[in-house]
């Protein structure tokens, strides 16, 4: 006789403020596990008490899992094969010293890019790239990238690199709808610039949150492929699996390649 399961109907209708608390918000990260939803799910399975603090993630997206799992008092561990991922998940599990944020949107707002535009690299290899991007755009896309490699300070590096990131899409004429990207021909793709800066702020400022947070330890984050990690055998006591939604959202597409 087949033993029945009872199953559970969870319904997450948590708002967008809700959904965005600490550092959830600060990169649009498509088909992203919802942070309250996780939050529930490492609430009910105890996942941060003291037998039951090794926390794993394969594909770790954006890093929805690690912070919460952190933010519950876990060890976490994280995997992802994308460099993206690491970075978006390295810069929200990272608390930095208001100072620290402050010099980083100092650093931007004395840079003068915009009288600095002279472009030492070309844009990458980009198919139609007129089409996506006006010139401007990628001047001042190509200058903002190059600014950054200028940077020595990690931390600082880290941040301006996922803001640069979260910047892109809104300076293209690519839809800004979830999905397939597609060209769209009413949007009024926005400057790079001030694009870049007004993210730079929120971005500080969700980090600013993170000092709050008492329980909080390092993550131990790895670019690697989730079917041969190089993890030590028997060490997790939770190890969530969330892969990404591949109908929902092309991760090669040419609009990310900055």
């Amino acid at each position: 006789m087949k033993k029945k399961v009872k199953k559970e109907v969870w319904d997450d209708k948590a708002s967008n403020k809700e959904q965005q608390q600490l550092t959830h918000g600060i990169f649009r990260y498509f088909g992203k596990l919802p942070p309250t939803l996780t939050r529930k799910i490492l609430s009910t399975l105890k996942v941060g008490q003291r037998d039951n603090n090794q926390y794993v993630e394969l594909m770790c997206g954006s890093g929805t899992g690690i912070l919460e799992a952190i933010s519950v008092g876990a060890q976490a561990t994280g995997i992802d094969c994308n460099p993206l991922a690491i970075l978006s998940t390295k810069v929200k599990t990272t608390p930095l010293e208001i100072t620290t944020l402050n010099r980083a949107i100092k650093l931007f707002s004395t840079a003068n890019i915009s009288n600095k535009i002279i472009q030492k690299n070309p844009p990458p290899l980009i198919r139609n790239i007129n089409k996506w991007f006006t010139t401007k755009a990628q001047e001042e896309l190509c200058a903002i990238r190059d600014w950054i490699e200028t940077i020595k300070e990690e931390n600082i590096q880290n941040i301006f690199r996922l803001t640069l990131a979260s910047s892109i899409r809104p300076s293209s004429n690519a839809s800004i709808r979830t999905g397939r990207i597609f060209h769209d021909h009413d949007k009024v793709a926005k400057s790079p610039l001030i694009e870049f800066e007004t993210r730079l702020k929120k971005i500080c400022a969700a980090i600013s949150s993170l000092k709050d947070q008492k329980s909080f330890s390092n993550p131990s984050l790895h670019l690697a492929d989730a079917r041969e990690t190089g993890l030590p055998k028997d060490k997790f006591h939770f190890g969530l699996c969330h892969p990404p939604y591949f109908a929902l959202y092309r991760y090669s597409s040419d609009v990310t390649r900055f």
